[in-house]
């Protein structure tokens, strides 16, 4: 039996877009659209902004040809401050995890480079994984969040 969590395909086979779904609240939520897909679709949810629209690193392209994890990172994290700093927002690092924050993305670091995850979180809960829409073998699960090592928030830039 799947995971009762995993309700829709990634990707919708007709136009190749990122599901949507609404969230309890009322905000909409976007599935990763690949496995390395969880910052941009976590940050558009985080940001109510179409997937489409938020910086993706295409890690695994980038992995595969040759570019070392840490520069493809710290690219990745660049591009995503620019493209903020461009929307009025300034993107922020907490060491530990901002729980006192009504909205930040929680960052799970994983096993090794390039497994690290992100996804949506209000005060000290979870609000969105953006994997767990992924549909898996039967009697397979997404693996839940991992423990959260720090956090990302936006924040407006004062004038």
């Amino acid at each position: 039996m799947i995971d009762e969590r995993v309700r829709a395909l990634v990707l919708d086979p007709a136009s190749g877009r990122a599901l949507v779904e609404r969230l309890e609240d009322g905000r909409l939520a976007w599935s990763q659209r690949r496995e390395d897909d969880c910052m941009a679709a976590a940050v558009a949810t985080l940001l109510q902004v179409p997937i489409e629209q938020v910086p993706d690193s295409r890690y695994d392209e980038q992995i595969e040809a040759g570019v070392p994890h840490a520069i493809v990172v710290s690219q990745a994290l660049a591009d995503m401050a620019s493209w903020a700093t461009s929307r009025g927002l300034r993107m922020r690092f907490h060491h530990p995890p901002p729980v006192d924050r009504d909205a930040w993305l929680a960052v799970a670091p994983g096993d090794g480079p390039g497994d690290s995850h992100i996804a949506v979180c209000s005060g000290a809960e979870l609000v969105f994984d953006p994997a767990a829409n992924w549909l898996v073998p039967e009697g397979c699960k997404v693996a839940p969040l991992g423990p959260v090592a720090s956090g990302i928030t936006f924040d407006r830039i004062e004038s």
